[in-house]
């Protein structure tokens, strides 16, 4: 997830989509309450659920700049 989130950062996505799980969610959740994401969203998909994040708005800069390996 946090790869995912990384490189979609470096090439100015401004959301992701990816499966759900309970431990991805809380992590996204805590970004979000930290203020690094702007929102976090679980939809229903036909196999399983979908977990959605929105790193920022369109054409404005990533809160997060730097993510350690």
């Amino acid at each position: 997830m946090l790869t995912r989130l990384r490189n979609a950062i470096a090439v100015h996505k401004s959301e992701i989509t990816l499966p759900h799980s309970k431990v991805k969610q809380a992590v996204a959740e805590l970004l979000k309450q930290s203020g690094f994401v702007q929102e976090v969203s679980v939809t229903d998909a036909t196999i399983g659920k979908t977990l959605k994040i929105v790193i920022n708005s369109e054409n404005e800069n990533a809160r997060i700049t730097e993510m350690p390996v």
